[in-house]
């Protein structure tokens, strides 16, 4: 069920031509991510966000079966890589409480991705949060991520 009877919320990018203002601008602040996180590591943020908010429909978006399950076992399972094992362990402190992040987690995504990696580990992760969140109160569907495809 949707919370807006007079738009067809069947993709976030729908919901989101409400306020054409914020689309672009929201399209153009994710795709300033593509230089410092791989598409790999973003869509595994993606997927974990999705599945500890609750919302697996929307990590089957982002990529088939396996690689769902795949992420869910990113801690024991071989399918994910070093980066995306470092950023997942901290992904899972920032959706549940940001104030269990510790020094450690944010130690190691630095000292894999730099300062400025760091910042956009965290960043992205908001607004990933923040997607998951908007599609889930206000009803969306599965069928689009949101992040325009990155």
């Amino acid at each position: 069920m949707t919370w807006l009877p007079n738009v067809d919320p069947g993709t976030f990018e729908q919901v989101m031509a409400l306020r054409p203002d914020l689309a672009g601008a929201h399209a153009a602040f994710v795709d300033a991510f593509t230089d410092v996180l791989d598409q790999p590591v973003r869509d595994a943020c993606r997927i974990r966000v999705a599945q500890v908010l609750g919302r697996p429909d929307l990590a089957a978006d982002v990529a088939g079966p396996d690689r769902v399950a795949a992420v869910a076992r990113w801690s024991e399972s071989d399918a994910v890589s070093d980066d995306e094992r470092v950023v997942l362990d901290l992904t899972e402190s920032f959706v549940v409480d940001p104030h269990a992040v510790t020094a450690a987690q944010r130690a190691a995504v630095r000292d894999r991705f730099g300062e400025a990696g760091l910042v956009a580990v965290v960043e992205w992760l908001a607004i990933l949060d923040g997607i998951v969140r908007f599609q889930t109160v206000l009803g969306i569907p599965a069928g689009a991520a949101g992040d325009g495809g990155s």
